[in-house]
């Protein structure tokens, strides 16, 4: 509601796309569960290398506690770093809230690395997905094509 609160009166946004374009509801979430695993992005969508140490614990409480509540959520949870940002700080931060692993959600394609086994469970990399992605291009993230062609495999720094 409060996107559609900010963009009112600028954008002309037809009923049926805004049905489409509408954040899940926490009961559709709890419904997919069995399917998806959901984690945390933080409570209010900050870069938490850049707040204090008490809005960053209050912030990972209150994320962690709303997913448990609305989603009956069980076990460790996993988070993802806002913008891939984090610090050791941070990550201890979110360990401290309850999470069981984080994301290193980097948002451009070429920071982007895959996952390999005996990484820091703090620092994850992921492969991310836009809009405007081809299914050829996610296909060649998967396998790493970005990070060849920038002259480095997962974990030796060259080629």
């Amino acid at each position: 509601d409060d996107l559609w609160t900010a963009v009112r009166g600028r954008v002309a946004v037809p009923p049926a796309l805004r049905e489409q374009l509408r954040p899940a509801q926490w009961w559709e979430l709890r419904r997919a569960a069995d399917v998806f695993d959901f984690g945390g992005h933080s409570a209010e969508h900050r870069f938490l290398d850049g707040v204090s140490p008490a809005e960053l614990a209050d912030d990972l409480a209150r994320c962690h506690t709303a997913l448990e509540r609305r989603l009956d959520a069980t076990g460790m949870l996993p988070f993802a770093y806002p913008d891939g940002r984090h610090t050791r700080t941070v990550a201890a931060a979110v360990e401290r809230a309850g999470f069981g692993t984080a994301l290193d959600a980097r948002p451009r394609p070429r920071e982007q690395r895959l996952a390999y086994s005996g990484l820091d469970r703090w620092a994850v990399p992921r492969v991310g997905v836009s809009g405007d992605m081809t299914l050829d291009a996610f296909a060649a993230a998967l396998v790493g094509l970005p990070g060849l062609l920038a002259g480095r495999l997962a974990g030796s720094g060259r080629l």
